[in-house]
């Protein structure tokens, strides 16, 4: 789940972020998402997910994202 060193990446499009890849009806109700442009260190992968940092208004996120979604 995890890699050596992290990797900076651009997030392309819209990424909506999860806390939980595997959970059914996953982004029901969710309107919190990475804006394009959003600079991110991927951290791990599982699968298509991308487990990712950021920093949202100076305050650090971790959240998973759609791999598809980074350039």
């Amino acid at each position: 789940l995890s890699f050596e060193d992290g990797f900076a990446a651009m997030i392309e499009e819209t990424a909506p972020m999860t806390d939980n890849p595997l959970a059914e009806n996953l982004f029901e109700g969710w309107s919190v998402a990475f804006e394009p442009g959003t600079q991110v260190t991927a951290l791990a992968q599982l699968g298509d997910w991308l487990y990712v940092q950021a920093e949202i208004e100076d305050t650090p996120v971790r959240a998973f994202i759609k791999m598809d979604t980074i350039f």
